[in-house]
């Protein structure tokens, strides 16, 4: 549980296909990128913020202190495509 109005939802927008200019582009493409959910290729991904007083005193936790939580499976199909362009699908780097 988080404390209200400090708890933000993380949103990644996956690419419609990957090669070594699309991943050239999308770094460049990354800080324009303001994710809001709007967009129906959002997935959430996870979410962070600040721990209410109540978690902190349940856990007995003397201090104020924030939480990430983030689902990684989305991610494994980007990583897979990545090492395929990279090393090729007979496993020999081109």
């Amino acid at each position: 549980m988080f404390f209200p109005g400090r708890a933000a939802t993380i949103y990644y927008r996956p690419m419609a296909s990957l090669s070594k200019r699309s991943v050239v582009a999308a770094n460049d493409a990354f800080m324009s990128i303001g994710g809001t959910g709007d967009s129906p290729r959002d997935l959430d991904v996870g979410t962070l913020g600040i721990l209410h007083p109540t978690v902190l005193q349940n856990f007995e936790i003397g201090y104020p202190c924030s939480s990430v939580e983030l689902d990684l499976d989305p991610f494994k199909k980007e990583i897979v495509h990545i090492w395929e362009d990279e090393v090729g699908q007979d496993g020999i780097e081109s």
